[in-house]
Formats: C-alpha cells, structure tokens, sequence
C-alpha cells in the first residue's frame, strides 16, 4: 500500500526507516518494513547495513530502477 511514496521518497536520497516514518506519517512501522521487504524481495530496494555500535541501515533505489524510473 506504500509503495509508491517509499519509491518516491527514496528517489531523493537513501533513507533509513525512522526518515521514512517520517515523510509518510500515515504509515506505521510495521507497514513500512513489510513494504520495504517486499520491495528488496523484488530487487527495487537496496539494503546497506551500516551498524557500528549501534543498528543503522538505510535503504535506497537498485540501480536499475533509478536509471529508468520516471518517479525521479
């Protein structure tokens, strides 16, 4: 149900999901993480770990959907 604004979002810049959260109020954590999957599971969003200490992992468009989507 997200998809698109996750997409569009992300289209601006990598996000993790607390930005994400907040450019789409409407959604709860929960939605947007099983969004978030589905979207990795389809290879249209990437997920970069980036934990030190602490969990840190941002999310951003594949590659290829960047290059020829039409929602950036």
């Amino acid at each position: 149900m997200w998809t698109v604004q996750i997409l569009c979002t992300l289209c601006e810049r990598p996000a993790r999901l607390s930005k994400l959260k907040w450019r789409i109020p409407a959604a709860s954590k929960k939605a947007l993480s099983a969004s978030l999957r589905s979207l990795e599971l389809k290879r249209l969003v990437l997920n970069h770990d980036l934990s030190t200490s602490v969990l840190h992992v941002e999310y951003e468009l594949a590659g290829s959907v960047r290059e020829s989507s039409t929602l950036c």
